[in-house]
């Protein structure tokens, strides 16, 4: 019996640590909206890199035909001209849009080594930049930019304390498949770490041109695997800091098999690994979780041999209500980003899942978690977008080899889960 008390006494610390994460986020996202006032609207480039066209990348580009902001042009950079996301966009250009996009496909030269392809490209398309854009914007080509996405990325640069500003992601699928649910509940909870230890998300994401400069961030970015989550401790050695902007949620709508869904979450683990200094604490959220549920599951087989049914009743009682508690904690997270999408769009059509569904999702993602954390604390090889990566010594980058995209098997390219 004191065994299972000491069950019950772990997971209710461990559920009120999550609810008070859980609460200061949503007093963050709750806060008062941003009043528009009398804004600078500086010159802003918006980078796409694209590789492979994304299922949302057709409304990806209309959102960015409809922007409200005034002065920016879009750069979108591919490695191949190939590339099916070119057909992609062109079909989806309006002539508005057409005359401030400049396009661009990478040289062999560009390709580095050092670095991921995509930080590869951000890189190359740095040097078509114009003296005077005092903003760079990275977008991801499975973000569907509102009409005021710009205007609410730039809007916190007003404050000169801000050097980057970065929106928040939420997944919303619209059918029932199971690994688009895990990755809503994943998501739901990687947000809050994210926003609690300052952890930038490069699909919807501004960073000051001189913060660039003087940071000596290219020379960063040659040799991360990923634009985002580096920028904290750069900007910090500077006198600058990272905002995550409450009322720029971009939802993503777009749906993924559970195949493979280990591997995209561990490589957004792999991210925290290399580049940021909370990787200690993400490690032990994840090992912490995997250790609660499989002391539960072995209190719960050796008691029910030895016939203890007392204990089994306590210790059955503290998993279920557990998990019910996650459930809700999820539900929060859920209500106050629908009221955020309501507040900032005008609109929200955020569909919930039933509570089993969830429940069932959510022992799916806990799962996950463990498999991701697994892969991106020992795993020295990575494939994304069919470009495979060795993570060296000192958490350094090589790239293994080149491909277009046309030329990735068919299986690899499902979904924007890659």
């Amino acid at each position: 019996m004191i065994t299972a008390l000491l069950f019950l006494i772990t997971l209710a610390v461990f559920a009120a640590v999550q609810t008070l994460m859980v609460v200061r986020f949503k007093q963050h996202l709750g806060g008062p909206a941003r009043e528009k006032g009398e804004e600078k609207c500086p010159d802003v480039a918006v980078l796409l890199c694209v590789r492979g066209a994304d299922p949302s990348l057709s409304d990806c580009i209309s959102g960015l035909a409809g922007q409200s902001y005034r002065n920016w042009r879009l750069i979108i950079v591919a490695d191949d001209p190939q590339d099916p996301a070119c057909e992609t966009i062109e079909s989806s250009m309006t002539p508005t849009l057409r005359e401030r996009t400049e396009f661009h496909i990478t040289s062999a030269d560009d390709r580095l080594t050092s670095c991921s392809l995509k930080c590869s490209n951000l890189l190359s398309a740095f040097k078509r930049l114009s003296l005077k854009e005092e903003v760079v914007a990275f977008l991801d080509a499975d973000t569907c930019p509102t009409e005021n996405w710009l205007d609410r990325l730039v809007a916190p640069l007003q404050d000169d304390r801000v050097g980057c500003v970065s929106g928040i992601r939420w997944y919303q699928p619209q059918d029932g498949c199971w690994g688009a649910w895990v990755r809503y509940v994943w998501n739901a909870a990687a947000i809050v770490q994210m926003w609690f230890y300052g952890i930038p998300w490069g699909g919807s994401l501004a960073i000051r041109r001189r913060i660039v400069e003087q940071a000596n961030l290219l020379d960063v970015w040659r040799e991360t695997f990923c634009e985002d989550t580096p920028l904290p401790d750069v900007l910090r050695r500077l006198g600058s800091r990272v905002e995550v902007a409450a009322d720029l949620v971009v939802v993503n709508r777009e749906s993924c098999d559970y195949r493979g869904l280990s591997g995209w979450v561990g490589r957004q683990l792999l991210t925290t690994r290399l580049h940021h200094w909370s990787w200690g604490l993400v490690l032990g959220h994840a090992i912490s979780t995997t250790l609660v549920l499989a002391a539960g599951a072995l209190i719960f087989a050796t008691t029910l041999m030895s016939g203890a049914w007392k204990v089994l009743g306590v210790t059955m009682f503290g998993l279920v209500l557990y998990q019910w508690w996650m459930l809700a904690l999820v539900r929060l997270i859920d209500s106050v980003v629908a009221t955020n999408v309501n507040r900032t769009s005008g609109k929200s059509s955020l569909q919930r899942p039933g509570a089993m569904r969830l429940w069932i999702a959510i022992g799916l993602s806990q799962i996950t978690y463990a498999r991701a954390a697994w892969f991106a604390t020992l795993k020295k090889t990575v494939v994304w977008r069919g470009i495979e990566y060795q993570i060296g010594p000192r958490r350094s980058i090589r790239r293994v080899n080149y491909m277009p995209y046309t030329q990735v098997r068919t299986g690899e390219t499902r979904q924007s889960i890659e």
